[in-house]
């Protein structure tokens, strides 16, 4: 990932063991179909009704037992960005260095 490249993520700590849950990625954005969105809904812990509100919803939730972490991407879906257009044109080998780098970066924040 360049430094031109900004990916937009959710953390959601787990609501059980948060210090030995497994973090689950979930990063299966593409063009024109960002990871949150339905994945977040579906998978996290909150519903929305259909306005900006937010309500917690743990029945089905998959961090009953997990951390979420969902990544927009690549950059230029959903929040995700690039500050210059050709860093806008990605590929398998493009997401593979930009998801590895993400990784990285995100466990050296948040060890």
């Amino acid at each position: 990932m360049t430094k031109y490249k900004h990916l937009h993520y959710l953390f959601v700590e787990s609501l059980s063991k948060p210090e030995t849950d497994p973090i689950i990625i979930v990063f299966n954005g593409g063009p024109g179909g960002a990871s949150l969105g339905m994945n977040f809904f579906a998978m996290g812990p909150y519903v929305s009704d259909g306005t900006s509100n937010l309500f917690p919803f743990s029945e089905h939730t998959w961090a009953k037992n997990a951390s979420l972490l969902f990544v927009d991407n690549p950059a230029g879906v959903g929040f995700s960005y690039a500050e210059r257009i050709f860093d806008s044109v990605n590929n398998d080998h493009s997401f593979r260095r930009d998801i590895l780098t993400f990784v990285k970066q995100f466990y050296s924040y948040w060890p």
